[in-house]
């Protein structure tokens, strides 16, 4: 039987496959196999001055920095959220087993101080941290 355009009307949307863009919650997974820590570096910037001349300024940037503690690679989904404002920032990284990274501005997000940070791996609870 094909349905005709009356039946197509009813019928619900297919939903979109959003779960292969960011890992849903998952409160009741094992924890994350990670060690995390935040620090802070100075880096140089090419920022633009009063006269519009272009001048390296050195500022100071806060990153995050985690290890896989497990045997397998993980995908981790990192994402910011500012409390007050609820503006968000993301980025996705796969990290292999054993290793380590630095994450931060260069990916995409803003790491400023009382935004909070969760990571996010398919079938691991929630990692969640407050930027100092």
């Amino acid at each position: 039987m094909v349905a005709g355009p009356a039946d197509r009307a009813s019928v619900p949307p297919v939903p979109s496959n959003r779960a292969q863009e960011t890992p849903s919650d998952n409160y009741d997974g094992p924890d994350l196999p990670i060690v995390f820590a935040f620090s802070e570096r100075a880096t140089y910037t090419a920022e633009e001055n009063d006269e519009g001349k272009l001048v390296n300024v050195s500022r100071q940037v806060k990153e995050g920095i985690i290890s896989n503690s497990s045997g397998e690679p993980l995908t981790i989904t990192a994402t910011e959220v500012n409390i007050a404002t609820q503006e968000t920032s993301q980025t996705q990284f796969v990290l292999g087993a054993g290793t380590q990274k630095h994450f931060g501005s260069n990916q995409g997000l803003k790491m400023l101080s009382g935004d909070q940070l969760t990571l996010r791996s398919p079938s691991y609870k929630d990692f969640s941290q407050q930027i100092p």
